[in-house]
């Protein structure tokens, strides 16, 4: 089975400690609440892990932009929590801002890269041969549109991206935050069996 990228657009990051994790309501549970949440929902659906999904986190730190990667074959120490998922978060942007730091010491299967071109023009040369689906608010789509859509493996899912490319295809699947869309997605995808 061919492996499933998401592409996940997130908030400039900032360094943040882990006391900012448990406290409930604070500036950076708002920021950054959904994005951490959608990671373990990328691999997580009904207590089964998803090994052939990707998740590359596209973030911005000093001008710059930055992915980070959660590969399910290779990826360890992440459990279906937000609060595991903010774990390894937290030692991705650590290794940003300091990579010779313990605490930013990467374990396997999470990655960092630095590109230096716009997003955009990074995800049409490197997922060119590739069918990308924009999960967007802005179109309604039938949910037996969803299905056909749905219908090539080893497909690129872009969350919370604004540009839109002529021959990418939109998906919509409700007014509702970046975290659900992607539990609504694994649903879709597991349904009709292309992961």
């Amino acid at each position: 089975m061919s492996k499933t990228h998401f592409i996940l657009f997130a908030p400039p990051a900032h360094l943040f400690e882990k006391n900012d994790i448990y406290t409930p309501f604070s500036r950076f549970s708002y920021i950054h609440g959904t994005y951490i949440k959608a990671i373990a929902d990328c691999f997580f659906l009904s207590n089964k892990f998803r090994v052939n999904n990707t998740l590359h986190y596209y973030t911005f730190f000093k001008n710059s932009t930055y992915i980070i990667s959660f590969d399910g074959k290779k990826l360890r120490y992440l459990g279906p929590s937000y609060f595991s998922a903010s774990n390894l978060l937290l030692r991705a942007l650590t290794h940003i801002v300091n990579p010779r730091s313990k605490k930013g010491k990467l374990t396997p299967g999470l990655s960092v890269e630095k590109i230096e071109e716009e997003p955009f023009i990074h995800i049409q040369k490197k997922y060119e041969s590739k069918d990308i689906f924009l999960i967007t608010n802005r179109t309604q789509t039938k949910k037996e549109e969803i299905t056909t859509q749905l219908s090539h493996e080893g497909a690129v899912f872009l969350f919370g991206y604004q540009k839109k490319n002529k021959n990418w295809k939109e998906i919509f699947l409700g007014d509702i935050e970046i975290d659900e869309q992607m539990i609504l997605l694994n649903y879709y995808l597991d349904l009709y069996k292309l992961c």
